[in-house]
């Protein structure tokens, strides 16, 4: 169903900025990878409830508390 999707991101730089993100921050795979992505994009707000991002100053979670 999301085979497209997979594609895409297989080559992409993302994977290789996702596992420096891991390495300087020790954050999780999912989490590099949405940063790294959000990198590429520009984005620096993400609405999420896991804290292990605010460890990163360029991105700004944000939950209702």
């Amino acid at each position: 169903m999301y085979s497209h999707m997979e594609s895409q991101f297989k080559n992409s730089k993302d994977h290789g900025e996702a596992g420096n993100l891991i390495n300087e921050y020790g954050i999780k795979p999912s989490n590099a990878l949405h940063v790294a992505v959000m990198k590429t994009h520009s984005i620096s707000n993400i609405a999420l409830e896991d804290k292990e991002l605010d460890k990163i100053k360029d991105i700004k979670r944000m939950w209702l508390e």
